[in-house]
């Protein structure tokens, strides 16, 4: 499937049998977030993040990113119009396509 190699979490979170995982969480509810970059408003979005947060000799934390935009919560609509897991979608839509014609 073609979902499967695109997007391995749900392969692997679908077969215990084959693979051992576990969970840190230490921060909660945080799925509203988009932190990726995939799209243009994506990079502006990692942009303002970085030009508030970098310091040269030290990364800046989870939580830091959350104090900004807790601060700046605009920086948030930058890239919020961007429809969440669209291409693991499309591959699932392409799946079912290949198991309908077969």
């Amino acid at each position: 499937m073609i979902s499967e190699r695109e997007h391995v979490t749900p392969y692997i979170l679908g077969h215990p049998e084959l693979f051992r995982f576990g969970k840190f969480e230490r921060f909660h509810n945080l799925e509203h977030h988009r932190w990726t970059l995939d799209e243009e408003s994506d990079f502006r979005f990692l942009e303002r993040v970085f030009q508030c947060l970098y310091r040269e000799d030290t990364p800046f934390l989870t939580s830091e990113i959350l104090d900004l935009l807790e601060r700046e919560p605009e920086l948030l609509e930058i890239n919020q119009g961007i429809v969440r897991n669209e291409g693991y979608l499309q591959s699932l839509q392409h799946d079912h396509r290949v198991v309908a014609r077969s």
